[in-house]
């Protein structure tokens, strides 16, 4: 038996499931700044876009903790880490989720805010040109807090690796 017969619909289609395209991205005019990522700089993508509503009516991800929302905390602690570029894929509600997020990262608008991490995550690719110049892409999702020390040693471990590589 051949590996594809092993695969399931769903598998197969992921590429189908969402449009990888460049209008998708919500302000481009941060893409000038993505111009500086480098297979040595990580980049943060921070999945936003599902409804997360479990805490009330605002999206999971923009509920405060301590006053600041939820997903900021693990955008400012990659933040103290590396000035690197931060992606976040925005669906449900993306206005009020931006607006309380900020303005410091390039915004992708999901065409399946429900579809799950997969799709989401493969949304990044909007960006151009990211599969080519092949960053540490650090997926995280909107609804947990990350903590510097975690991206410190991914990047300490993918700089690491990328030298025996060298």
């Amino acid at each position: 038996m051949e590996i594809s017969e092993h695969r399931t619909p769903a598998a197969c289609l992921l590429k189908d499931a969402v449009r990888i395209d460049q209008d998708k991205i919500l302000n481009p005019e941060y893409l000038i700044r993505s111009a500086d990522i480098t297979p040595d700089t990580p980049v943060l993508v921070i999945l936003v876009a599902g409804k997360g509503t479990r805490f009330g009516t605002e999206p999971k991800c923009i509920q405060p903790v301590h006053g600041i929302p939820l997903a900021r905390h693990s955008i400012d602690a990659f933040r103290r880490v590396t000035d690197s570029r931060v992606i976040a894929i925005v669906g449900y509600r993306h206005e009020d989720v931006s607006g309380k997020l900020g303005d410091d990262m390039i915004r992708v608008l999901s065409d399946n805010p429900a579809g799950g991490t997969a799709f989401a995550a493969y949304e990044s690719f909007c960006i151009p040109d990211l599969i080519e110049r092949n960053p540490l892409l650090v997926i995280t999702m909107g609804d947990r807090i990350v903590p510097s020390s975690i991206f410190r040693r991914l990047s300490i471990i993918h700089s690491k690796e990328r030298r025996k590589q060298i």
